[in-house]
């Protein structure tokens, strides 16, 4: 039996709704989110398909990062906005001449000691705005994380009422009296190039480096982004990567359920032969993304594993979106002529020169 034998990371970001942490347990069997300072709460039923990886900050790396944050943190509280501690991120990192926060920090304290090298400045300034980025995802996981519970309740108290979906009266609806709650899902396009070149110069000190590994996003953003560099890039190179591009399995949005309902409908579907037969095809695909047949039979475990899914949870409304996972593939690309690609300025350790660039899986809403 094949097994997926590459570990994945979750790219750029460090920050899952319970939706996609639920969805990706379906179809990745293990996803690693990179932890800078502070550790992503992870799902109590997640265990064996989510893990932490840490970036290998030394000591004094995580104290300067620290007492970076605390100094943002403190212009956004005498500004009474902590929203401004992302945009005072923003307006520094954007600037041309911005000089390190960490040199500043040297100079006012009158200390003698040289400040970082340049390769450890780029890292800790990248460090630095991963782990801002990640607090504004973590705030915008917990209103969506309110709100699918608002709506939860709400379907509970149309039940008790004896009020369907179709009786309901819009007229009637609480959504007339103002727009309806939705979360916004702005911040994941927040400085999103600065994101990615910043996670991958991060990642690359950690152990997952030299690895066989792949990357997977909940942003089409990422790999449109990734794409483009890659294009302009390509200007100056003998010969253009090909670019392979196909969905791998489209499921449906799994029904909002409290954690244990969902953690033993989840053990039951990874006991099916249509969750086995999925397994194998994604890791025979990953070997050989250009063979037509892998990608015909991994359609086929994927409508497989569609239906083991909704005998175990039910089947979904029509309205209701599709999570489609897609896989982005560059050949004759190597890891580091993608890195320099997207962060042209810092350069891509030695040893991913004869390495190929690693499959990218895309996970999103199709409606």
């Amino acid at each position: 039996m094949e097994h997926i034998n590459r570990p994945f990371a979750l790219f750029p970001y460090q920050v899952l709704s319970e939706q996609a942490f639920r969805t990706l347990a379906l179809l990745i069997p293990k996803t690693h989110l990179l932890q800078i300072l502070e550790t992503t709460a992870l799902p109590a039923w997640g265990s064996s398909h989510f893990e932490t990886l840490p970036a290998g900050l030394n000591d004094g790396e995580a104290r300067q990062i620290r007492q970076a944050l605390a100094s943002f943190g403190e212009f956004a509280a005498v500004h009474q906005d902590h929203c401004l501690k992302a945009s005072y991120s923003a307006e520094s990192l954007l600037r041309q001449n911005w000089e390190s926060r960490f040199d500043i920090e040297t100079s006012l304290r009158g200390k003698g000691k040289k400040g970082p090298d340049p390769e450890t400045r780029r890292f800790l300034e990248a460090a630095l705005f991963l782990e801002m980025a990640r607090e504004l995802d973590q705030r915008q996981s917990d209103l969506e994380a309110d709100l699918a519970e608002a709506a939860r309740l709400e379907n509970e108290f149309r039940e008790i009422l004896g009020i369907s979906e179709e009786e309901a009266n819009p007229e009637d609806s609480l959504e007339t009296l103002s727009p309806p709650l939705a979360a916004a899902r702005a911040h994941l396009s927040f400085m999103l190039p600065k994101r990615i070149a910043s996670w991958l110069l991060v990642f690359s000190r950690t152990h997952f480096a030299a690895e066989t590994f792949g990357l997977v996003t909940v942003n089409g953003e990422v790999i449109d982004g990734i794409v483009d560099r890659l294009e302009a890039a390509a200007r100056h190179r003998a010969s253009r990567p090909e670019l392979i591009q196909f969905p791998l399995a489209a499921l449906p949005c799994l029904p909002k359920l409290p954690a244990e309902d969902f953690a033993g409908g989840l053990g039951a579907i990874l006991q099916t032969e249509g969750f086995h037969e999925y397994q194998r095809s994604f890791a025979a695909l990953l070997s050989n993304p250009q063979s037509p047949g892998g990608q015909k039979a991994l359609r086929q475990a994927s409508e497989n594993l569609r239906t083991a899914i909704e005998t175990t949870f039910g089947t979904a409304s029509p309205q209701a979106p599709v999570m489609e996972l897609g896989l982005t593939s560059f050949m004759d690309l190597s890891l580091a002529e993608l890195k320099q690609a997207i962060d042209p300025g810092s350069p891509p350790p030695p040893d991913w020169a004869g390495r190929p660039a690693p499959p990218l899986l895309c996970l999103q809403e199709m409606f």
